[in-house]
């Protein structure tokens, strides 16, 4: 990504988001007999015209700098909703640390969510595990607002604070997505596979589903099955 002063890339981020100019990839995610549970819609940002899209991982830092992560994250979730105003799909939308702690944020998605109601259960919002401890307060009460409008919530990237784990069964989730350190090469690995084998017998007891990111062999895909 081309480097600019500061100020360049206020305005550049600002501007992105009055003129539209941000936009959603789309990414299945399956269950384990294939079939689709949603697709993951991760952020992009046309910076220049003509010029390739800017993934999230580049852009978000320098929102984050700034403080204009509760803004940006309000606008994918109106992306997704526009998305999901046009077909019967369900997205799921990553929601920053930044924004769970933002009381303004929370109050401006919960009217956002109640004026879309009719699209709320095919809404999936998740929090990484880190957004989620760091500001566990906010997050469980995001969590209740956001199940009593009929959305799906989540936690992402989980299993680097296995301590922490209990405080999981008081949120009231619908999903957890392991972190990708506990996926790769798992078939090797007999400890995260005992791992995640007890984490499911505990979840899914409260009705927590467990869903696997970055699969990337047939070899992973076949333990993670079982």
């Amino acid at each position: 990504m081309k480097v600019l002063p500061g100020e360049q890339w206020h305005t550049l981020i600002m501007h992105a988001v009055e003129a539209g100019n941000l936009k959603l990839a789309f990414y299945p995610v399956l269950n384990k007999d294939g079939v689709l549970l949603h697709f993951e819609g991760m952020a992009r940002m046309q910076a220049e015209t003509g010029k390739p899209l800017v993934l999230a991982g580049e852009f978000m830092p320098i929102v984050t700098h700034f403080s204009l992560t509760p803004m940006v994250d309000l606008e994918v979730i109106r992306m997704a909703i526009q998305h999901l105003s046009t077909m019967t799909d369900h997205v799921a939308i990553n929601i920053s640390a930044a924004s769970i702690a933002n009381w303004t944020f929370r109050s401006e998605l919960s009217k956002l969510l109640r004026n879309h109601s009719d699209i709320c259960s095919r809404l999936w919002l998740e929090v990484t595990e880190y957004g989620a401890f760091k500001n566990f307060d906010a997050f469980k009460d995001i969590c209740f607002a956001l199940k009593g409008l009929g959305c799906h919530v989540g936690v992402e990237q989980f299993g680097q604070r296995l301590a922490e784990i209990k405080k999981i069964t008081e949120l009231g989730l619908d999903y957890v997505k392991l972190h990708s350190s506990l996926v790769d090469a798992i078939e090797e690995n007999a400890g995260n596979q005992e791992f995640i084998r007890r984490f499911c017998e505990v979840v899914h007891t409260i009705g927590v589903s467990v869903i696997a990111v970055g699969v990337h062999s047939d070899a992973e895909w076949q333990i993670l099955k079982g």
